[in-house]
């Protein structure tokens, strides 16, 4: 009767609508006035990585960044967007206040994001092609105990000290004690891999971990002392999926404390990526069961990972029976070469939907292509909206839930629902860049009510009641407590606590001898044969039991013993054998006058004796073996007799030698230092094109040095005067410096310079500007804000692809531009009784009309030096009022303006 009982009330509530939310939209979401940033190590492309955050609100707002510790800070203030009422404002953190590359120290590098209203926060961390983002929780959102979800590094192409998974922790509170476990090969090299290790922080201080490659922090907890910490996680530079492609990007997540995970997600492959994305997820609990859609395609336990294979343009739901982590993680921009990069954004569990989120997307260098994936209840589309207009129609899938994926501009947009929740992502793709994030999630204080239920199942069955479904492979114990799932019942998040009762299954092992001949019953089956019988019965609790029988059958033995060589058939004493194996026996029943008797056969195989030997030779070479010539690589048998008269064997591995030559440097500024290092067991001698006098002296040395001032072969010559290896190491000068400027002076009206490197040939270019700043790449434009300096002074250096390097240094005045009109006047006065123009220049043309209000030309003047008097051309004195006058100007080194504007006369 109980188990209908619950089973009905289940049954009951699984059948309300899957995603409920509250009339109000009161749900606790991402959205707050008070966060904490910390910045992952960057190894993209070269230059300074751009550190930004970016708040989105619906109302008025100023934000206030800053680094608490060393006390950098700016305030700007939230400006009008594309939509509604929605605010918008971005500041970029300088590198040196947020970024941390310092690992195993703590550093003051946390920074602290406070607003006068409520906002949606990201943060962006990059550099050229290479970023990504992530969504910022409000402090009063971060949690005490984390499980880690990062990405191994597989960039084979680029050098291991640019790679490796990532973690910073960021303290919010003073004495903050962290403790996490760390896995294998991971920094610090002081601390063992598997042990504890714990540091404490500081209000605003972070703590760098950085693994090598190819090792990874996925599946390591991370707990405090009781106090709220920040968790970001990912990778300096990694590639998707695990292989050997030259593409590699950044990763950058905040992680969500345990609290947050869920059991069900809906998820979007990346647009246009045909070979699809990995869906990376990680279990909080024991056992956790995934399944994709209705397919279970693996089983882990608590802590451990499943990576997941998302084809291109699908759509999946994950459900997981217990807590769990989901990431997508796109693949790499040289997998099926696609656009787009690697970028990982943490997907919202469809019971943490929101029903508002406001989200920026900004255009990079690379990224020209924005989207949004969305998922919500079936019953929720009608009242889906994107910057105030329906997208109902976008919405598709069968089942409780609906999914889209639609293509958006950049700038600042809006989601909302007005009758029920959803979940959401949002990203960015172009040329070898992506970067994504998820949109908000809800907060509930993670629980509001507990149902605790109570079944029982036999040991060893499948699992399917009250609403679960666990393989009958899952080992259960009696006692055992499951954790079943939330759902949101009404506005009401619901926790299921299954009480399951395990029948143990009875094993009872029985063992039986008869003579040959005899027959044992086992209730109506009759047993003859020597084997062991597996029973099923039913026990008195209703749960299958088992009975298992070791039935031996009892007969006279003769044992015999001979040998044989391998390979040989054996046909002796009644056996015949067509191929034994070493040290077989065998077993020969027979009857004799009504006596049953059973020989054993113990024989004893001779092995075929096998000689390996291994030789190789340089190509073109022959190695004789014994009358024999080899000159091909390959493995040669010959057959020998053995002193026990059985055959014997001798197989000769031949191999070619590889011979290598290699450089220390393939590029180098003409005349630097090359190390060349020959590989091979034989004698070689040296020769170059061009000759190269330096070899003479280093004839039979390995390695060797040279410093080649122009390209050149090197060649590994072997006594019989042939080439085996070669290396080409090649040379160019360092770039003549070139610039371009768009002006020879800084314009203050227009303070903005436009620099090119015009140098020749292949190169990359810093620009060092007197107050500190640095910019990478062939062109720069840069805008100065106000106070303008007297003089700009720029330094440029260029370099070629070998790091041949040069400079050059510009210095550039500044000079004022401007144009004045006063905007009153009274004629009849002693003074201020005429209406001039001012200017900060030397003027070439000048015109200047007076209109009325209703647009008549009133007076026109040619001459900057001739003002206007209050009268009409016709010499008539013009009423008080106002009057509106428009001028064109152009100065003596060819600019030209124009503008309209008011002026009142009063009388």
């Amino acid at each position: 009767m109980a188990r209908k009982l619950y089973t009905a009330l289940i049954a009951a509530l699984l059948s309300l609508s899957p995603i409920v939310a509250s009339a109000q939209c009161d749900l606790p979401t991402s959205k707050g006035n008070d966060f904490w940033v910390a910045f992952l190590w960057n190894n993209g492309e070269a230059g300074m990585p751009e550190l930004t955050v970016t708040a989105v609100s619906d109302s008025a707002a100023t934000m206030t960044v800053e680094n608490p510790i060393t006390h950098w800070s700016t305030t700007v203030t939230l400006n009008a967007s594309s939509y509604s009422n929605m605010t918008y404002a971005e500041v970029e953190v300088p590198w040196a206040q947020g970024l941390n590359n310092q690992a195993s120290a703590a550093t003051a590098h946390g920074i602290h994001v406070t607003t006068t209203a409520d906002v949606w926060l990201t943060a962006k961390n990059s550099r050229l092609a290479s970023g990504d983002a992530a969504t910022i929780l409000p402090a009063q959102q971060l949690g005490t105990r984390y499980i880690v979800q990062d990405y191994p590094n597989t960039v084979s192409a680029e050098s291991a000290s640019l790679s490796g998974a990532e973690l910073v922790l960021l303290a919010v509170e003073n004495n903050t004690v962290i403790t996490m476990t760390l896995p294998c090969n991971t920094q610090p090299a002081t601390v063992p891999a598997g042990s504890t290790l714990t540091v404490t922080l500081q209000r605003g201080q972070t703590y760098l971990l950085v693994a090598p490659t190819p090792s990874q922090f996925t599946g390591m907890e991370v707990t405090s002392n009781g106090k709220p910490f920040a968790l970001f996680q990912g990778n300096k530079i990694t590639s998707v999926p695990n292989g050997n492609y030259s593409s590699g990007d950044h990763i950058y997540e905040q992680t969500m404390p345990i609290e947050a995970w869920g059991t069900d997600f809906i998820v979007t492959a990346t647009h246009g990526r045909t070979w699809g994305d990995l869906v990376r997820i990680t279990a909080a609990d024991n056992p956790c069961t995934i399944v994709v859609d209705t397919t279970t395609v693996a089983s882990i336990s608590a802590y451990g990972t499943y990576d997941y294979h998302l084809t291109g343009n699908s759509t999946r739901r994950i459900h997981t029976s217990a807590p769990a982590s989901a990431t997508l993680v796109m693949a790499s921009s040289t997998w099926n070469a696609e656009p787009g990069d690697v970028s990982t954004v943490t997907l919202t569990p469809l019971n943490h939907g929101v029903c508002d989120a406001m989200f920026h997307l900004k255009h990079t260098e690379r990224c020209n292509s924005y989207y949004v994936a969305i998922a919500t209840g079936q019953g929720s589309v009608a009242g889906m909206t994107l910057d105030g207009n329906s997208i109902a129609s976008h919405f598709t899938g069968s089942g409780a839930y609906r999914h889209a994926l639609l293509s958006v501009s950049e700038g600042t947009h809006a989601l909302h629902c007005n009758n029920g929740i959803f979940t959401a992502y949002a990203y960015a793709m172009g040329n070898v860049e992506s970067y994504a994030f998820p949109l908000s999630r809800s907060f509930t204080n993670y629980l509001n009510d507990t149902i605790e239920l109570y079944d029982t199942v036999c040991q060893g069955q499948p699992v399917d009641t009250l609403g679960m479904h666990l393989a009958a492979n899952v080992t259960l114990y009696p006692g055992d407590t499951i954790v079943y799932r939330d759902i949101i019942i009404g506005t009401v998040r619901t926790h299921f606590i299954v009480h399951l009762t395990v029948m143990p299954k009875y094993t009872t092992d029985s063992y039986y001898t008869i003579t040959l001949g005899d027959t044992l019953w086992v209730d109506t089956t009759a047993l003859t044969s020597h084997g062991t019988y597996v029973f099923t019965l039913s026990s008195i609790y209703g749960c299958d039991s088992t009975a298992i029988i070791h039935l031996t059958i009892s007969v006279d033995t003769t044992m015999l013993y001979d040998t044989i060589c391998q390979g040989h058939s054996y046909s002796r004493y009644g056996f015949n054998v067509a191929n034994p194996v070493h040290d077989t026996i065998l077993v020969r029943d027979t009857v004799d006058n009504g006596i049953p008797y059973c020989f054993r056969l113990h024989l004893t195989v001779t092995p075929t004796a096998q000689t390996d030997i291994y030789r190789s030779v340089i190509l073109g070479d022959t190695l004789f073996f014994g009358d024999t010539a080899l000159c091909e690589a390959g493995d040669y048998i010959f057959l020998h007799t053995a002193a026990n008269g059985c055959d014997s064997l001798v197989v000769l591995h031949l191999s070619y030698e590889v011979v290598t030559l290699g450089a220390n440097k393939e590029g180098i500024c003409p005349g630097e230092e090359v190390t060349l290092t020959a590989n091979g067991t034989h004698t070689f001698s040296w020769s170059a094109s061009p000759p190269d006098p330096e070899l003479d002296a280093q004839q039979g040395m390995n390695p060797i040095v040279v410093h080649p001032m122009t390209t050149t072969i090197y060649y590994l010559i072997d006594a019989a005067g042939n080439i085996v290896a070669s290396v080409t190491v090649g040379t160019e000068p360092a770039p003549i410096p070139c610039v371009e400027v768009n002006q020879q002076e800084l314009d203050f009206d227009n303070p903005v310079l436009t620099f090119d490197d015009c140098s020749e040939g292949s190169h990359h270019t810093i620009w060092a500007f007197a107050d500190g700043s640095r910019f990478s790449g062939e062109h720069l434009r840069r805008q100065f804000n106000y106070p303008l300096p007297d003089s700009v002074t720029v330094t440029m250096t260029t370099c070629n692809q070998y790091d041949c390097c040069a400079d050059t240094t510009l210095s550039l005045p500044m000079k004022i531009r401007s144009v004045w009109f006063p905007n009153i006047f009274t004629p009849d006065a002693e003074t201020n009784n005429l209406f001039h123009c001012f200017t900060s220049f030397d003027v070439e043309t000048f015109t200047l009309i007076i209109y009325n209000r209703w647009g008549i030309e009133l007076w026109h003047c040619d001459d900057i030096n001739e003002p206007w008097d209050g009268r009409r051309a016709d010499g008539a004195p013009c009423p008080q009022g106002a009057y509106a006058y428009r001028y064109w100007i152009s100065s003596t080194d060819g600019r030209f303006e124009s503008g309209i504007g008011t002026i009142t006369l009063l009388r």
